[in-house]
């Protein structure tokens, strides 16, 4: 695998910090989103160039799917054992230019010196100082996939992609594009893609200002009239629905005229029994208000009122005994020859 590179030549660091600077006060300014395009010169690549140069002229004519807006900023940088920046110039993306700008790229890569392998670790220290200082920025790199990526959050899962896709890309003739989303100096997504298919673009996290402050809705007052029979139930006549309490007395009106006839209740068995009576009442409590009568005597009344009866019967005898034995007690008494001597004279009869 390749290694950091110890050489840095004072003439590289110095264009290298030249472009950093022009890069950062570009997409500063104006405070858009960033573009970096990397591109990988290795000998390899050289035979994926014609590849490349489709994908580069559908990106630009769809304005990266449209991911890139304009006024966002958009930088060019070659890596081979070293890296190359500020060759090509920065630009400001202008949707209306996409063309224009997709054929001078174009040419500009099919001018490049494309031999050994790349060195990724060749764009740090100066990628990192972009990444710190950007907002939002979106990396693209082109590249054949035998590299090592070794300075991101997701250096295990890019290069096993790079590796076990490696054959199939080389049979195709087609690059690895490997995408990189930063906002606020940190990483927050990434992406191994297969062209020509399309790119995956994780999204961006909301800004500070693009987070929209929840406005409380203002109560609204609602005037309520209220009057005695507001918690009266719904009343309701055959199919129709009545709410409006205000024709309550109308309603009730209609209800009593259209109530069919009842006859009133009757109780035909003397002996009523209190599950009798419980009975009566619950079919007295249909009946209208006026027509519902329930005493709580029972119709054992008329059983003591027959024994009252027989009870007067009996003293009426008792007195009238009494009289008869008193009347006799008060007659005069004799003796058998006295009685014998008042009897009658007359000679019996022949």
């Amino acid at each position: 695998m390749n290694r950091p590179s110890a050489n840095f030549s004072p003439a590289r660091i110095f264009f290298a910090v030249v472009a950093l600077v022009l890069f950062l006060s570009a997409g500063g300014a104006r405070a858009q989103d960033r573009w970096l395009l990397i591109f990988e010169n290795s000998a390899a690549m050289k035979k994926r160039l014609p590849a490349m140069k489709v994908e580069l002229q559908k990106l630009f004519s769809t304005s990266i799917t449209g991911q890139i807006h304009g006024g966002d900023s958009l930088g060019v940088w070659t890596v081979d054992q070293t890296l190359h920046v500020g060759e090509f110039p920065l630009s400001i993306w202008e949707p209306e230019s996409a063309v224009t700008s997709a054929s001078n790229l174009v040419a500009f890569l099919e001018k490049r010196s494309y031999k050994g392998e790349a060195n990724f670790n060749a764009l740090q220290p100066v990628l990192g100082e972009v990444v710190t200082g950007s907002r939002r920025l979106t990396v693209l790199i082109f590249c054949e996939g035998k590299g090592e990526i070794i300075w991101t959050p997701y250096n295990q899962a890019i290069n096993a992609s790079l590796q076990l896709n490696y054959d199939e890309r080389k049979k195709s003739g087609q690059p690895f594009v490997v995408l990189l989303r930063v906002q606020e100096g940190n990483y927050f997504g990434c992406s191994v893609n297969f062209p020509p298919g399309e790119l995956n673009f994780p999204p961006f996290p909301l800004l500070p200002e693009e987070i929209k402050p929840v406005v409380p809705v203002a109560a609204l007052e609602v005037e309520r009239k209220t009057s005695p029979l507001d918690s009266a139930p719904l009343i309701i006549v055959g199919k129709n629905v009545e709410t409006n309490v205000a024709n309550l007395p109308a309603l009730l009106a209609k209800l009593e005229t259209n109530r069919p006839p009842v006859a009133p209740a009757t109780v035909t068995n003397p002996a009523v029994t209190n599950a009798a009576a419980e009975s009566v009442i619950v079919v007295a409590s249909n009946l209208p208000p006026a027509s519902v009568k329930f005493s709580t005597k029972s119709s054992l009344d008329n059983s003591d009122r027959l024994l009252s009866l027989v009870g007067g019967l009996a003293l009426v005898l008792a007195l009238v005994l009494v009289v008869l034995l008193v009347a006799r007690s008060r007659q005069p008494s004799g003796s058998l020859i006295t009685d014998s001597l008042k009897a009658s004279r007359l000679p019996p009869k022949k």
